[in-house]
């Protein structure tokens, strides 16, 4: 089978620059395959240094854009009919699939949080509050809210078996307190951990306050869990603005 050397991308990384410039692929056709900074695949872009830093920017983008087109296109402001474009429109490209990118640099989640920032304050009678009182108001989470949710409950399915443990190496396992309850455990990266490693399961440890432990087995926990995930807030209650 021959392959159409044309549509070849090459990723190259690593410490070794004798290697990086003394060396060279070639396709089927004898042609050196040039390298490229960053590649797409299956929709996400991941770069040459193996973060996603690339597809950050490439969302924030897309979600601006779409943004800016819904507020020329609809003359109606009211929340009822912005907040059906967004969810429809804007928040599927900020929440597809970012349990494998989404960012851990303040600056990043930051700048992906300013694009329902800037879309709220355009809502009919938003304009005077603060983005943490829009998000009361209209019953949403902020995408970094959104993502800390998604891995405490990821986090319970796991120790639950009710999906499948990721890591071969280092999976995330459990033990009993007869006070406490269920408790996770897992071994964290180093805080200087390049940030190809700071994977999904290792920024799931870092819980926020009120959810500083995964869900416990017992049921009345599991009720106070979801109890707390259904607060139609930004903020979980008692939590400082992020």
């Amino acid at each position: 089978m021959l392959f159409n050397g044309e549509k070849f991308q090459l990723l190259r990384s690593g410490t070794n620059q004798e290697i990086l410039n003394n060396t060279s692929l070639l396709s089927s056709e004898k042609q050196v395959i040039a390298t490229s900074p960053h590649v797409k695949c299956l929709g996400r872009h991941l770069n040459a240094d193996g973060t996603f830093q690339h597809h950050i920017e490439e969302t924030i983008k897309r979600a601006r854009r779409i943004a800016g087109w819904i507020l020329r296109t609809f003359y109606s402001q009211e929340e009822e009919c912005m907040m059906t474009l967004w969810r429809a429109l804007v928040q599927p490209i900020l929440d597809y699939c970012s349990q494998l990118w989404s960012p851990h640099k303040a600056m990043d989640i930051q700048a992906l949080e300013s694009v329902k920032r800037s879309f709220t304050r355009q809502i009919r009678g938003m304009k005077e509050l603060s983005y943490w009182e829009r998000l009361k108001r209209i019953g949403l989470y902020s995408q970094q809210r959104r993502k800390e949710r998604y891995s405490t409950i990821y986090i319970w399915k796991i120790l639950e078996e009710k999906v499948p443990n990721p890591s071969n190496i280092n999976k995330v396992g459990a033990y009993k307190n007869e006070r406490a309850g269920q408790k996770c455990f897992r071994k964290a990266p180093p805080t200087q951990a390049p940030a190809r490693i700071k994977t999904f399961l290792s920024a799931s440890l870092q819980w926020p306050k009120n959810l500083e432990q995964p869900p416990k087995k017992h049921p009345r926990h599991h009720r106070q869990l979801h109890g707390e995930v259904k607060i139609p807030t930004g903020r979980i209650p008692g939590d400082s603005p992020r």
